[in-house]
Protein backbone atom coordinates (compact mmCIF):
# COMPACT_ATOMS: atom_id res chain seq x y z
CA UNK A 1 0.00 0.00 0.00
CA UNK A 2 0.94 3.52 -0.66
CA UNK A 3 2.97 5.10 2.43
CA UNK A 4 0.71 8.46 1.64
CA UNK A 5 -2.35 6.87 1.51
CA UNK A 6 -1.93 4.94 4.47
CA UNK A 7 -0.56 8.15 6.31
CA UNK A 8 -3.69 9.99 5.22
CA UNK A 9 -6.15 6.89 6.54
CA UNK A 10 -4.31 6.95 10.16
CA UNK A 11 -4.37 10.63 10.49
CA UNK A 12 -7.99 10.52 9.82
CA UNK A 13 -9.05 7.79 12.28
CA UNK A 14 -6.82 9.47 14.81
CA UNK A 15 -8.61 13.07 14.16
CA UNK A 16 -11.94 11.52 14.44
CA UNK A 17 -11.20 9.92 17.77
CA UNK A 18 -10.02 13.14 19.27
CA UNK A 19 -13.66 14.34 19.55
CA UNK A 20 -14.89 10.74 20.52
CA UNK A 21 -16.38 11.47 24.09
CA UNK A 22 -15.03 8.62 26.37
CA UNK A 23 -17.40 5.61 26.84
CA UNK A 24 -19.58 6.92 29.77
CA UNK A 25 -20.07 4.17 31.71
CA UNK A 26 -18.75 4.37 35.74
CA UNK A 27 -18.37 0.90 36.29
CA UNK A 28 -15.55 -1.00 35.61
CA UNK A 29 -17.07 -4.08 34.00
CA UNK A 30 -20.10 -4.13 31.53
CA UNK A 31 -22.40 -6.67 30.40
CA UNK A 32 -24.59 -8.11 27.40
CA UNK A 33 -26.53 -11.10 27.32
CA UNK A 34 -27.53 -12.58 24.07
CA UNK A 35 -28.99 -16.27 23.02
CA UNK A 36 -27.18 -18.36 26.56
CA UNK A 37 -24.32 -16.14 25.81
CA UNK A 38 -22.61 -13.71 28.74
CA UNK A 39 -20.05 -11.30 27.64
CA UNK A 40 -18.47 -9.29 30.81
CA UNK A 41 -16.15 -6.37 29.31
CA UNK A 42 -13.49 -5.07 31.82
CA UNK A 43 -13.92 -1.39 30.68
CA UNK A 44 -9.64 -0.81 30.54
CA UNK A 45 -7.63 2.62 28.54
CA UNK A 46 -7.78 2.16 24.74
CA UNK A 47 -7.12 -0.07 22.22
CA UNK A 48 -3.91 0.25 21.12
CA UNK A 49 -4.95 -0.42 17.79
CA UNK A 50 -7.53 2.26 18.19
CA UNK A 51 -4.56 4.33 19.35
CA UNK A 52 -2.17 4.01 16.08
CA UNK A 53 -5.35 4.62 13.89
CA UNK A 54 -6.50 1.25 12.31
CA UNK A 55 -9.80 0.30 11.67
CA UNK A 56 -11.78 2.43 10.08
CA UNK A 57 -15.03 1.38 10.76
CA UNK A 58 -14.19 -0.14 14.33
CA UNK A 59 -14.79 1.54 17.93
CA UNK A 60 -14.10 -0.12 20.75
CA UNK A 61 -13.96 3.62 22.90
CA UNK A 62 -11.87 5.11 25.58
CA UNK A 63 -12.65 4.35 29.39
CA UNK A 64 -11.11 6.92 31.91
CA UNK A 65 -12.46 4.54 34.30
CA UNK A 66 -9.39 3.25 37.24
CA UNK A 67 -9.86 0.57 38.68
CA UNK A 68 -7.79 -1.61 40.89
CA UNK A 69 -8.12 -5.59 40.20
CA UNK A 70 -10.39 -5.90 42.85
CA UNK A 71 -13.26 -3.87 41.92
CA UNK A 72 -13.03 -5.41 38.47
CA UNK A 73 -13.63 -9.13 40.20
CA UNK A 74 -16.02 -7.70 42.91
CA UNK A 75 -18.31 -6.35 39.86
CA UNK A 76 -17.56 -9.31 37.41
CA UNK A 77 -18.46 -11.78 40.71
CA UNK A 78 -21.49 -9.52 41.10
CA UNK A 79 -22.64 -10.25 37.56
CA UNK A 80 -22.23 -13.71 37.48
CA UNK A 81 -24.06 -13.99 40.75
CA UNK A 82 -27.11 -11.55 39.68
CA UNK A 83 -27.31 -13.58 35.67
CA UNK A 84 -30.37 -15.85 36.54
CA UNK A 85 -31.00 -16.34 32.60
CA UNK A 86 -29.02 -19.91 31.02
CA UNK A 87 -26.12 -19.27 30.38
CA UNK A 88 -23.84 -21.65 28.32
CA UNK A 89 -20.92 -19.46 27.29
CA UNK A 90 -18.96 -16.54 28.78
CA UNK A 91 -17.09 -14.44 26.92
CA UNK A 92 -14.47 -12.42 28.46
CA UNK A 93 -13.28 -9.17 26.62
CA UNK A 94 -12.01 -5.40 26.99
CA UNK A 95 -12.70 -2.54 25.60
CA UNK A 96 -9.84 -3.75 22.70
CA UNK A 97 -7.58 -6.59 22.88
CA UNK A 98 -8.31 -8.98 26.33
CA UNK A 99 -4.48 -10.36 25.76
CA UNK A 100 -3.03 -6.76 25.53
CA UNK A 101 -1.00 -6.93 28.75
CA UNK A 102 -1.33 -2.74 28.89
CA UNK A 103 -4.82 -3.06 28.85
CA UNK A 104 -5.55 -6.50 30.70
CA UNK A 105 -2.08 -6.55 33.17
CA UNK A 106 -1.27 -10.40 33.56
CA UNK A 107 -2.21 -10.19 37.22
CA UNK A 108 -5.76 -9.24 36.45
CA UNK A 109 -5.46 -11.43 33.52
CA UNK A 110 -5.29 -14.51 35.91
CA UNK A 111 -7.40 -13.26 38.56
CA UNK A 112 -10.34 -13.08 35.81
CA UNK A 113 -9.86 -16.66 34.68
CA UNK A 114 -9.58 -18.37 38.16
CA UNK A 115 -12.78 -16.56 38.43
CA UNK A 116 -14.08 -17.58 35.65
CA UNK A 117 -12.81 -21.30 36.35
CA UNK A 118 -14.97 -21.10 39.29
CA UNK A 119 -18.40 -20.86 37.72
CA UNK A 120 -20.48 -23.00 36.42
CA UNK A 121 -20.31 -21.90 33.00
CA UNK A 122 -18.71 -24.95 30.77
CA UNK A 123 -17.56 -22.60 27.98
CA UNK A 124 -15.26 -19.87 28.34
CA UNK A 125 -14.52 -17.39 25.30
CA UNK A 126 -11.66 -15.16 25.13
CA UNK A 127 -11.25 -12.31 22.37
CA UNK A 128 -8.38 -10.82 21.72
CA UNK A 129 -6.15 -9.48 18.33
CA UNK A 130 -4.24 -12.68 16.64
CA UNK A 131 -0.78 -11.10 17.27
CA UNK A 132 -1.35 -10.85 21.40
CA UNK A 133 -1.82 -14.49 21.67
CA UNK A 134 1.64 -16.26 22.97
CA UNK A 135 2.06 -19.95 23.78
CA UNK A 136 2.63 -18.22 27.15
CA UNK A 137 -0.95 -17.22 27.54
CA UNK A 138 -2.71 -20.18 25.98
CA UNK A 139 -0.16 -21.76 28.83
CA UNK A 140 -1.76 -19.84 31.86
CA UNK A 141 -5.17 -20.40 30.45
CA UNK A 142 -4.80 -24.19 29.94
CA UNK A 143 -3.59 -24.51 33.79
CA UNK A 144 -6.30 -21.88 35.22
CA UNK A 145 -9.55 -23.33 32.97
CA UNK A 146 -8.49 -27.41 33.06
CA UNK A 147 -12.10 -28.16 32.86
CA UNK A 148 -13.69 -26.21 30.73
CA UNK A 149 -14.26 -25.80 27.00
CA UNK A 150 -12.03 -22.69 25.78
CA UNK A 151 -12.43 -21.03 22.63
CA UNK A 152 -10.54 -17.76 21.66
CA UNK A 153 -12.23 -15.33 19.41
CA UNK A 154 -10.13 -12.99 16.93
CA UNK A 155 -10.58 -10.80 14.00
CA UNK A 156 -10.23 -11.55 10.45
CA UNK A 157 -12.87 -9.47 8.91
CA UNK A 158 -11.99 -10.71 5.08
CA UNK A 159 -8.51 -12.38 3.59
CA UNK A 160 -8.57 -10.05 0.60
CA UNK A 161 -5.66 -8.94 1.33
CA UNK A 162 -5.70 -5.82 -0.57
CA UNK A 163 -9.21 -4.76 1.59
CA UNK A 164 -6.66 -5.35 4.40
CA UNK A 165 -3.84 -3.11 3.44
CA UNK A 166 -6.13 -0.10 2.50
CA UNK A 167 -8.97 0.18 4.95
CA UNK A 168 -8.55 -2.34 7.60
CA UNK A 169 -5.23 -1.48 8.67
CA UNK A 170 -4.78 -4.57 10.93
CA UNK A 171 -1.69 -5.88 9.90
CA UNK A 172 -3.23 -9.02 9.04
CA UNK A 173 -0.44 -11.31 7.61
CA UNK A 174 -2.67 -14.95 6.28
CA UNK A 175 0.39 -16.92 6.91
CA UNK A 176 1.43 -15.51 10.68
CA UNK A 177 -2.50 -15.82 11.36
CA UNK A 178 -2.78 -19.49 10.02
CA UNK A 179 -0.15 -19.75 12.50
CA UNK A 180 -1.57 -18.41 15.25
CA UNK A 181 -4.64 -20.58 14.52
CA UNK A 182 -2.28 -23.67 14.81
CA UNK A 183 -1.08 -22.62 18.14
CA UNK A 184 -4.22 -22.13 19.37
CA UNK A 185 -5.75 -25.63 18.58
CA UNK A 186 -2.32 -27.26 19.89
CA UNK A 187 -4.29 -26.38 23.17
CA UNK A 188 -6.91 -28.18 22.90
CA UNK A 189 -8.96 -24.77 22.52
CA UNK A 190 -11.22 -23.66 20.09
CA UNK A 191 -10.96 -20.40 17.40
CA UNK A 192 -13.63 -18.32 16.42
CA UNK A 193 -12.92 -16.01 13.52
CA UNK A 194 -15.07 -12.96 12.94
CA UNK A 195 -15.88 -12.07 9.29
CA UNK A 196 -17.76 -8.61 8.44
CA UNK A 197 -20.51 -8.71 6.22
CA UNK A 198 -21.06 -4.84 4.59
CA UNK A 199 -17.65 -3.59 4.09
CA UNK A 200 -17.04 -0.22 2.28
CA UNK A 201 -16.47 0.25 -1.15
CA UNK A 202 -17.88 -3.12 -2.60
CA UNK A 203 -20.87 -3.77 -4.41
CA UNK A 204 -23.51 -6.27 -3.37
CA UNK A 205 -21.96 -8.95 -5.23
CA UNK A 206 -18.68 -8.34 -4.06
CA UNK A 207 -19.95 -8.51 -0.74
CA UNK A 208 -21.03 -12.20 -0.91
CA UNK A 209 -17.89 -13.29 -2.95
CA UNK A 210 -15.55 -11.79 -0.16
CA UNK A 211 -17.31 -13.35 2.33
CA UNK A 212 -17.80 -16.93 1.12
CA UNK A 213 -14.16 -16.84 -0.21
CA UNK A 214 -13.52 -15.96 3.70
CA UNK A 215 -15.42 -17.83 5.56
CA UNK A 216 -14.47 -21.61 3.25
CA UNK A 217 -10.65 -20.01 4.44
CA UNK A 218 -11.37 -20.42 8.06
CA UNK A 219 -12.75 -24.10 8.39
CA UNK A 220 -10.06 -24.89 6.07
CA UNK A 221 -7.94 -23.26 8.23
CA UNK A 222 -9.22 -24.70 11.56
CA UNK A 223 -11.43 -21.98 12.18
CA UNK A 224 -15.23 -21.16 12.91
CA UNK A 225 -16.77 -18.62 11.15
CA UNK A 226 -18.48 -15.43 12.97
CA UNK A 227 -20.69 -13.47 11.09
CA UNK A 228 -21.40 -9.82 11.84
CA UNK A 229 -22.89 -7.10 9.44
CA UNK A 230 -21.44 -3.64 9.76
CA UNK A 231 -22.79 -0.85 12.40
CA UNK A 232 -21.86 2.22 11.32
CA UNK A 233 -20.51 3.37 14.69
CA UNK A 234 -20.81 7.36 15.62
CA UNK A 235 -16.71 8.89 15.47
CA UNK A 236 -15.36 6.88 13.18
CA UNK A 237 -14.09 7.24 9.80
CA UNK A 238 -16.76 4.61 8.06
CA UNK A 239 -19.32 7.35 9.75
CA UNK A 240 -17.87 10.28 7.96
CA UNK A 241 -18.20 7.99 4.61
CA UNK A 242 -21.44 7.45 5.22
CA UNK A 243 -22.37 10.85 5.84
CA UNK A 244 -20.63 11.76 2.44
CA UNK A 245 -22.21 9.29 0.59
CA UNK A 246 -19.26 7.18 0.19
CA UNK A 247 -20.56 4.54 2.34
CA UNK A 248 -24.35 2.73 2.14
CA UNK A 249 -25.74 0.43 4.25
CA UNK A 250 -26.47 -3.26 3.20
CA UNK A 251 -29.73 -4.94 3.03
CA UNK A 252 -30.20 -6.63 6.30
CA UNK A 253 -31.44 -9.82 3.52
CA UNK A 254 -27.76 -10.02 1.95
CA UNK A 255 -26.38 -12.01 5.08
CA UNK A 256 -29.48 -14.80 5.01
CA UNK A 257 -28.26 -14.55 0.77
CA UNK A 258 -25.28 -15.63 2.21
CA UNK A 259 -26.05 -18.21 4.89
CA UNK A 260 -28.46 -19.50 1.71
CA UNK A 261 -25.42 -20.21 -0.60
CA UNK A 262 -23.14 -21.86 1.96
CA UNK A 263 -22.82 -26.06 1.53
CA UNK A 264 -24.63 -27.29 4.64
CA UNK A 265 -21.38 -28.88 6.44
CA UNK A 266 -20.31 -25.47 5.61
CA UNK A 267 -23.52 -23.92 7.43
CA UNK A 268 -23.58 -25.88 10.82
CA UNK A 269 -20.22 -24.19 11.34
CA UNK A 270 -21.24 -20.31 11.30
CA UNK A 271 -22.35 -18.05 14.05
CA UNK A 272 -24.35 -15.07 13.46
CA UNK A 273 -23.61 -11.86 16.08
CA UNK A 274 -24.47 -8.19 16.54
CA UNK A 275 -27.27 -7.99 14.25
CA UNK A 276 -29.41 -6.05 16.64
CA UNK A 277 -29.74 -2.47 17.83
CA UNK A 278 -26.42 -2.89 20.24
CA UNK A 279 -24.62 0.25 20.73
CA UNK A 280 -21.82 1.42 23.01
CA UNK A 281 -22.85 4.05 25.68
CA UNK A 282 -21.62 7.81 24.77
CA UNK A 283 -24.58 9.39 26.36
CA UNK A 284 -28.02 11.10 25.46
CA UNK A 285 -26.96 13.45 23.54
CA UNK A 286 -24.42 11.93 21.98
CA UNK A 287 -24.44 10.35 18.10
CA UNK A 288 -26.20 6.65 17.05
CA UNK A 289 -24.96 4.18 15.17
CA UNK A 290 -26.31 3.23 11.57
CA UNK A 291 -27.49 -0.40 10.71
CA UNK A 292 -27.82 -2.72 7.94
CA UNK A 293 -31.47 -0.85 5.75
CA UNK A 294 -34.51 -2.93 6.00
CA UNK A 295 -38.13 -2.31 6.21
CA UNK A 296 -39.52 -2.48 9.36
CA UNK A 297 -42.00 -5.62 8.56
CA UNK A 298 -38.84 -8.13 7.19
CA UNK A 299 -36.34 -6.19 9.70
CA UNK A 300 -38.26 -8.13 12.60
CA UNK A 301 -39.10 -11.30 10.80
CA UNK A 302 -35.33 -11.35 10.40
CA UNK A 303 -34.65 -11.00 13.89
CA UNK A 304 -36.64 -13.92 14.63
CA UNK A 305 -34.72 -15.92 12.35
CA UNK A 306 -31.51 -15.20 13.85
CA UNK A 307 -32.86 -16.51 17.15
CA UNK A 308 -34.05 -19.70 15.64
CA UNK A 309 -30.78 -19.80 13.85
CA UNK A 310 -28.74 -19.95 17.02
CA UNK A 311 -30.48 -22.35 18.50
CA UNK A 312 -30.22 -24.76 15.75
CA UNK A 313 -27.10 -26.58 15.09
CA UNK A 314 -27.69 -29.07 11.96
CA UNK A 315 -26.81 -27.53 8.36
CA UNK A 316 -30.06 -29.55 6.94
CA UNK A 317 -32.23 -27.74 9.57
CA UNK A 318 -31.19 -23.95 9.27
CA UNK A 319 -31.62 -25.07 5.50
CA UNK A 320 -34.72 -24.94 6.29
CA UNK A 321 -34.98 -22.20 8.32
CA UNK A 322 -33.99 -20.19 5.55
CA UNK A 323 -36.19 -21.71 2.82
CA UNK A 324 -38.79 -20.55 5.31
CA UNK A 325 -37.89 -17.40 6.01
CA UNK A 326 -37.17 -16.83 2.10
CA UNK A 327 -41.03 -18.01 1.25
CA UNK A 328 -43.10 -16.36 4.39
CA UNK A 329 -41.52 -12.77 3.33
CA UNK A 330 -43.96 -10.13 3.24
CA UNK A 331 -42.28 -7.38 1.76
CA UNK A 332 -40.19 -6.50 -1.56
CA UNK A 333 -37.02 -5.79 0.07
CA UNK A 334 -35.72 -10.07 -0.59
CA UNK A 335 -36.36 -8.99 -4.35
CA UNK A 336 -34.70 -5.39 -4.26
CA UNK A 337 -31.71 -7.12 -3.09
CA UNK A 338 -31.45 -9.74 -5.23
CA UNK A 339 -32.01 -7.25 -7.96
CA UNK A 340 -28.98 -4.80 -6.20
CA UNK A 341 -26.95 -8.07 -6.12
CA UNK A 342 -26.99 -8.42 -10.08
CA UNK A 343 -26.80 -4.83 -10.78
CA UNK A 344 -23.35 -4.13 -12.50
CA UNK A 345 -21.36 -1.73 -10.69
CA UNK A 346 -20.26 1.50 -12.52
CA UNK A 347 -16.88 1.78 -11.08
CA UNK A 348 -14.70 -0.50 -9.80
CA UNK A 349 -13.30 -0.97 -6.48
CA UNK A 350 -10.19 0.92 -6.41
CA UNK A 351 -12.00 3.89 -8.22
CA UNK A 352 -14.83 3.87 -5.14
CA UNK A 353 -11.53 3.81 -3.26
CA UNK A 354 -9.56 6.33 -5.06
CA UNK A 355 -12.54 8.64 -4.83
CA UNK A 356 -12.83 8.35 -0.91
CA UNK A 357 -9.24 9.41 -0.53
CA UNK A 358 -9.32 12.34 -2.80
CA UNK A 359 -12.48 13.41 -0.61
CA UNK A 360 -10.51 12.60 2.68
CA UNK A 361 -7.53 14.68 1.10
CA UNK A 362 -9.70 17.82 1.03
CA UNK A 363 -10.37 17.45 4.73
CA UNK A 364 -6.27 17.54 5.94
CA UNK A 365 -7.26 21.48 7.20
CA UNK A 366 -10.80 21.13 8.44
CA UNK A 367 -9.57 18.23 10.77
CA UNK A 368 -6.50 18.87 11.71
CA UNK A 369 -5.09 16.00 10.25
CA UNK A 370 -1.37 17.06 10.77
CA UNK A 371 -1.33 18.52 14.33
Amino acid sequence: MDTTELDLLQKANIAIRKIRPDLTSERACEAFYSERLLEICFLSGRCSRDQQGSCMMCDYGTSQVDCTNREYICEMNQILQNEFRPVDILLLCTNGSFFDNSQISHELFRTILEQAGASNISVIELETHYLDVTREKLELVKRLLPRKEVVIEMGLETIQMDYQEKVIMKGIDLTVYDTVINLIRSFGFGVDINIMVGLPFLSAKEQIEGVLHTIHWVIVHGGKPVLFPVNVKPYTLLMEAYCAGFYHTVSQWLLPLILDALPENELEQVTVVWYGAREENYGVNSKHAVFPHACHTCSETILKFYTKFAETRGGEERKRLLYQLFTEKACQCLEQTKKDILQVPENTFKERYASFLAWLSTKRMEWRMDL
